[in-house]
């Protein structure tokens, strides 16, 4: 399967990611782990602006599988922090005195200073501007940029995710290209990159839009 492909040219400790939709993302993600990788976690990109189809429920996300071929490696969390608002800092952030009651006392101790007072862990939740004091999270809005390849993902949301996965000095495969997003993505980091469409009219506008990325 594409899969076992996947885990064949991934390096050890390489991840992969993978969209889906939420009626069917469990059967993708127990292939995905049938072929030998590791399901390390989900992301969930969360948008306001699908359309039911039918009398089904509105479309308001899309899950992510994160999967890692077995072997020591990481995920490039502090490349993709979240940087606070300009001036804000997180109260902990400077260190402060805590109470330790570890050892059957009650001794001041002191907590160590957050090495990223400015920025925030990336989470598993990507939204598109939820006016929330919740949402502090990656925010990407749908694409709207009309290239009319029915998935077409946000650049801003395939740049986070390539920095997140692909290692220094990584390549960047996508075995669905479609319509090229993720290739323009990775080369406009600076990565290698390798695609493949089976549409040749998909493969074509792919490949004009990563020459000119």
């Amino acid at each position: 399967t594409i899969w076992r492909e996947c885990l064949r040219v991934l390096k050890p400790g390489g991840h992969l990611l993978s969209f889906s939709s939420a009626r069917t993302y469990h059967r993708m993600a127990i292939n995905i782990e049938d072929a030998g990788l590791e399901i390390r976690d989900q992301i969930m990109w969360v948008y306001g602006q699908g359309m039911p189809k039918g009398k089904n429920l509105k479309p308001a996300h899309e899950p992510i599988v994160v999967a890692r071929k077995p072997g020591k490696g990481y995920l490039n969390i502090d490349e993709c922090r979240v940087p606070l608002p300009e001036g804000e800092v997180k109260p902990w952030a400077v260190g402060e005195y805590k109470t330790d009651t570890t050892v059957g006392s009650i001794r001041p101790k002191m907590r160590t200073p957050d090495k990223h007072p400015n920025s925030r862990h990336p989470a598993n939740l990507i939204h598109d501007g939820i006016d929330e004091k919740w949402a502090r999270f990656f925010y990407c809005a749908k694409d709207r940029t009309g290239i009319g390849h029915p998935t077409v993902k946000p650049l801003k949301l395939m740049e986070y995710l390539v920095k997140l996965a692909t290692p220094n000095g990584g390549v960047t495969l996508d075995p669905f290209m479609g319509s090229g997003t993720t290739g323009v993505a990775a080369c406009s980091l600076g990565y290698d990159f390798i695609g493949m469409e089976k549409d040749a009219e998909y493969f074509n506008i792919a490949t004009k839009r990563i020459q000119s990325s």
